[in-house]
């Protein structure tokens, strides 16, 4: 315990641990399947990662299984009707991000909403006689707010289209290698490569497209904070300065 919490920057240190990944959906699976965390380090960080990382496995294992039997007991007619490689995709690509969803879904909300309130109360028990100081943590909560809500339903629709994209470079190279032996006799490799080749770069440009976005939100939400907090900081310079507060404060 006495590692984990502490001034320096090793205490702060988070505990982590990911493979090397590219950007698209397949080689970010191992990572997202087995994703363990932890805000602390030294001991705690230690047993708090494992065991991030085991429920995660757990949930992750769930819900692949619970859909790979669902596809199991489909009728086999629509096996042969159906693109085999959509079912591929969404198995083995699709559900970690369902465990990542409730990793989000508890996390930010409850955890990120707790801690900016005590924040909120803790400035305006110590600086009540400054509320610049407590009115800036109140706008740059805002500021969070009015940079993501407007991009949500947009943000989603992209990945949305990105995991279908996906989806679908998926089926084209499983059906290619699936007639490996019809598209070699009948000499049609290079038409193969051409449809997989369309495919993958449609895929690539949606995931850009979603990251795009992504960056953008990203502006929105740190050019304004950037403004206002170097304000605050030079207003709190100024006050140390006068003696008005403490450099401790």
């Amino acid at each position: 315990l006495g590692a984990a919490v502490g001034p320096g920057g090793a205490e702060r240190d988070p505990a982590a641990a990911s493979l090397a990944s590219g950007h698209y959906p397949a080689t970010r699976t191992e990572n997202e399947a087995n994703a363990g965390f932890s805000m602390a380090s030294g001991l705690l960080g230690l047993f708090d990662f494992r065991f991030t990382i085991r429920l995660t496995q757990a949930l992750n294992h769930h819900y692949r299984s619970s859909l790979f039997d669902r596809i199991q007991s489909l009728p086999m007619t629509a096996f042969d009707d159906e693109r085999i490689g959509d079912a591929i995709f969404r198995v083995m690509y699709d559900t970690p991000a369902i465990t990542n969803g409730v990793y989000r879904i508890l996390l930010t909300p409850l955890a990120s909403t707790a801690f900016s309130i005590l924040i909120l109360l803790v400035l305006g028990r110590l600086f009540w006689n400054h509320p610049t100081n407590v009115w800036t943590a109140v706008a740059i909560l805002g500021i969070a707010f009015a940079a993501t809500v407007p991009f949500s339903g947009a943000l989603r629709r992209r990945a949305g289209r990105s995991r279908r994209a996906g989806a679908t470079t998926t089926s084209t190279l499983e059906e290619g290698l699936g007639n490996i032996l019809a598209v070699q006799s009948l000499g049609g490799e290079g038409h193969e490569k051409r449809r997989f080749d369309a495919d993958s770069w449609a895929s690539f440009s949606r995931h850009r497209s979603q990251m795009a976005l992504g960056m953008i939100i990203t502006l929105c939400a740190v050019v304004p904070a950037v403004i206002v907090g170097s304000r605050v900081f030079y207003y709190v310079a100024n006050l140390v300065i006068e003696g008005t507060i403490s450099p401790g404060d």
